[in-house]
């Protein structure tokens, strides 16, 4: 109990306050499969919403990190967020090794959600990291998925630290029960 306890006030206390160390030298073009602290990358999905149409999963999905469909716009935004992981790679990585070290997973998955071509009625999916598994919700199995939006007037919105760190205490309790 004390080592969730403390655990949780270091996600609370630490959560993105070290500065970013690594986005600077990450070019354009340069998004692929990364390993650091022995946190994976393993792949990247955009989702292109276009107009009021139902997103057919998994047909309209595009695998990979520069699929030749996709928006220049949401490649942008996709090559933002990359960064943005590996930050939170660099930044958080004592405090993740512990969420790990409940059980999670290392694994990361980099999600774009492209709204440049969509209506304005349609609703929004937020920027946030969240943990997909097939099945019954298991930690130690699946992804932690770093999803990104392109909003319709171009903005990019990549995960939050408040969210961050409520998805790791959610993800603490649960594992440690």
């Amino acid at each position: 109990m004390k080592r969730i306890v403390r655990l949780l006030s270091l996600i609370v206390a630490t959560c993105f306050c070290a500065q970013p160390l690594f986005a600077k030298s990450l070019l354009a073009g340069n998004m692929n499969v990364v390993e650091i602290n022995k946190f994976q990358l393993v792949g990247a999905e955009y989702w292109p919403f276009v107009g009021n149409d139902p997103f057919r999963y998994p047909n309209d999905v595009l695998w990979g990190f520069y699929p030749e469909s996709a928006s220049n716009e949401a490649v942008k935004c996709a090559e933002a967020s990359h960064k943005a992981l590996i930050d939170f790679f660099h930044a958080n990585w004592r405090i993740m090794r512990d969420v790990v070290g409940f059980g999670a997973t290392r694994k990361f998955y980099l999600w774009t959600n492209d709204y440049s071509s969509a209506s304005d009625e349609r609703t929004l999916r937020n920027a946030r990291m969240w943990h997909w598994n097939t099945g019954p919700r298991e930690y130690s199995q699946g992804y932690w998925k770093w999803e990104s939006t392109l909003r319709p007037d171009g903005s990019c919105e990549t995960p939050n630290a408040d969210q961050i760190t409520r998805e790791l205490i959610e993800a603490v309790g649960i594992i440690s029960q």
